[in-house]
Formats: structure tokens, sequence, C-alpha cells
């Protein structure tokens, strides 16, 4: 059985767990933890957040006094960013329980988590997709990780008709030969299952679409955001969604537009193809009449 104890943490490495809940963190989510650093109620001196003015991670510095320890309950702590037109302000709370261990959780942050998503995916993804996934990262973001994934899940399920059609699309020019496998794509497309949708996309995937020994994407997702949703924690499931999250972001922002340049290279190599062709036989054209007068001639 997996040892479900809180961890035991010296003072530097306290300063470290508590620097990861601030930066990345949701809401509601408690660090608990003992052994020599069970007595320490203080936050780091200095964290990295994204700063809205400078537009890049930046050192935010808290303006508390490092050297006095918070009380129990509940606190605040400012931190500024090192150009000095920003900061972040925190509300969390402390707690020594009769268990021996230290409770901390962070309940409030402004400015607030970014749902944000990034611009160049929500321009691949129809409206309700994108309402799906801000909803995700809403979720997770309070500690919901299991909606989370549910809902990261959905859009996974309902983009892969879109990327059976430019996979099956490449297939045909790149692999025509494999008459059985293409004849199957709309049988598969019109399946209510994912399970065979998956299979059929990775049977048909070109070689160059992926890296080499790579498992299919679209199934590695799915099967990790479903095992979430049925047999996971809310937290564990926020550690999915975050595992996910750049996988997730990155296939559905670059696999079309990456799919697309292979189709336009395919069509370019087929024009230079022709033209390369249509040269060799203007070629042999003009060295035919050339050859008969010669050989007229000759006979002459």
């Amino acid at each position: 059985m997996p040892d479900d104890r809180p961890a035991e943490y010296s003072h530097e490495q306290l300063l470290e767990k508590l620097t990861e809940a601030l930066e990345t963190w949701p809401l509601y989510r408690e660090l608990t933890y003992g052994g020599p650093a069970v007595n320490t109620l203080k936050l780091p001196g200095h964290i990295h957040l994204h700063c809205r003015s400078c537009g890049t991670t930046q050192k935010f510095t808290s303006k508390a006094d490092q050297a006095v320890n918070h009380r129990v309950g509940f606190s605040r702590q400012n931190y500024v960013c090192r150009c000095h037109h920003s900061q972040i302000r925190f509300c969390f709370h402390w707690n020594l329980g009769p268990d021996k261990l230290a409770h901390f959780i962070k309940f409030g942050q402004y400015p607030p988590l970014d749902d944000q998503i990034n611009p160049a995916l929500e321009k691949t993804l129809d409206e309700e997709d994108v309402k799906l996934y801000r909803n995700a990262i809403r979720l997770r973001n309070f500690n919901m990780g299991i909606g989370a994934v549910a809902y990261m899940r959905r859009v996974v399920e309902n983009r892969m008709n879109d990327i059976l059609d430019v996979v099956h699309e490449v297939a045909t020019q790149v692999q025509p030969d494999d008459k059985e496998s293409l004849a199957r794509f709309e049988e598969v497309k019109n399946d209510i299952r994912f399970a065979p949708k998956v299979e059929y996309a990775a049977a048909i995937m070109p070689k160059h679409l992926l890296p080499a020994g790579s498992p299919n994407p679209i199934g590695v997702l799915h099967s990790l955001t479903s095992d979430g949703l049925h047999f996971r924690s809310e937290e564990e499931c926020v550690d999915t969604f975050d595992s996910c999250k750049l996988s997730f972001e990155y296939l559905f922002a670059n696999f079309r537009p990456s799919v697309q340049e292979a189709k336009a290279f395919h069509r370019s190599l087929a024009e230079l193809t022709k033209k390369q062709a249509a040269r060799k036989t203007a070629k042999d054209s003009a060295k035919k009449p050339m050859t008969d007068k010669t050989e007229s001639k000759a006979t002459t």
C-alpha cells in the first residue's frame, strides 16, 4: 500500500514546497507536513511568476519581514515584481493541529490564477470547445481536478474526428497503396466508440508526423484523463491535468498546422516531379527530329 503519511521537511525543503504552492498550486489545496520544520510558519522571501507589466516571468520579492513568522490562523502577504509595477497578494491559513502536524492552505490570490487559453490553441478549437477547456482550467484552479480532467477529455473526444480527417488525408497522399486500411475511414469515423478511432489513427498515421517510438498522443491523453475521472482523487486529478496540459495544448495548437505543412510539402513535391517529367519529355522530343535528320543524311 502507498505511504500516505505527511512528508517530514527540513526548513529548506519546506521553503521549496511553499514556493511551489505559491507559484503553481490551485487554491484550497492543503500542504500537510511534519518533521523539523513543523513549527515553521514563514513564506519564502521570493518567488517567480509571470508579470503582466513585464510580459515575462520575473522574480517577485516579499514585502514582509522574513525574520518574523506568521501567526497561526489567517494571514496575507504581498510580493512585488522587480519592475515595481505589479504585485501579487496571497491570503492563506496556517494551522498546527493536535496531530503535531502543520497544515497550510492558500485560499486567495490576486491577480487571480490565469484561466486564459493559449491564443494558438484558441484558433484551432471551435467556440464550444474553447468554453469547455476554459471551464477545465477554472476548475483546476480551484482544486477541482476531477471536473477539470472530465472537461479536457470531452475536448479530446470532440476533436477526434478532426484528427482522423487530417491524418487520413495525409495518409492518402503518402501511403496510397494501403487501400484496405484507408477504405475503413468512414466506418471508423462514424463509430461512436473512442478506442477504435485511436487504434485506426495509430495504424494509418504516417511515421513522419510523430517522433520514432512515440505513442499516439490522443490515446495517451484520453487514457490518463479517463483514469483520473474514474479512479483518482481531486488532487491527483489536478496533477494529471497539469501533466497533460502541455501535451494537450501542443497537440491541438500545432498538429493541424504541422499536418498542413506536410500536405503542402507533398503537393509541392508532386508538382516538382510533374515539371521534371514534362521537361524530360520536352528534351526527348527536341532530340528526336535531330536524330531523324542525321539518319536521313546518312542514307542519302
